[in-house]
């Protein structure tokens, strides 16, 4: 292969190279925060499972939990 060509591969290479990388951070960076979410709202729903065998008013439930700032969940 001649010189020209190799400037070229690499030139083609490189760029895909670095898409490549930066397409598979933000890719984890969401996946990281969907999990996170999923992980709080997991932590709620037993919060409240817990309170409410044990007679605690839901709507104090959800006032403790709107004060921590914590996500809400729509399917709850």
């Amino acid at each position: 292969m001649s010189n020209l060509g190799f400037q070229e591969l690499i030139i083609l290479i490189i760029p895909l190279l670095f898409l490549y990388i930066i397409i598979k951070v933000i890719i984890k960076v969401f996946g990281e925060m969907g999990r996170r979410r999923r992980y709080a709202e997991a932590q709620i729903r037993l919060l409240m499972h817990i309170a409410a065998k044990q007679g605690v008013d839901p709507d104090k439930i959800a006032e403790i939990v709107a004060e921590a700032d914590l996500p809400t969940f729509a399917n709850s």
